[in-house]
């Protein structure tokens, strides 16, 4: 069950319409989920600095239950780093990408508990 949160200095305006849905796409792919399994949040427009400048960048944080793979999350991390530069034509050294392993017993929808325990 993956979460994505993507944090940029792209101001709302400049974010294509579609974006959100476009990014779950991109991520459900390389890690072999349907797409209604993977949650997206975006935060636009908010202050960042990298490289000691404020030019447009993007940090893209991808939490889910493992990240066993190497070679899939080459693929997935390339896809992401892809996406954000097509669609907000950021330089890939500003586009940063996160992957985070969640305890399956911490994720819960409702009142059910992911590693069903």
């Amino acid at each position: 069950m993956p979460f994505v949160t993507v944090t940029t200095n792209v101001s709302k305006e400049r974010i294509p319409d579609g974006f959100v849905n476009e990014l779950t796409e991109v991520v459900a792919k390389p890690m072999g989920k349907p797409i209604e399994y993977v949650w997206v949040v975006l935060h636009a427009g908010v202050g960042m600095c990298r490289y000691a400048t404020n030019d447009p960048g993007a940090i893209v944080e991808i939490r889910a239950e493992q990240f066993d793979d190497k070679e899939k999350n080459r693929e997935l991390m390339k896809a992401v780093t892809e996406f954000m530069f097509n669609q907000l034509k950021l330089e890939p050294k500003r586009i940063s990408t996160i992957l985070t392993v969640i305890d399956p017993e911490k994720i819960c929808f409702g009142d059910d508990i992911l590693s069903g325990k």
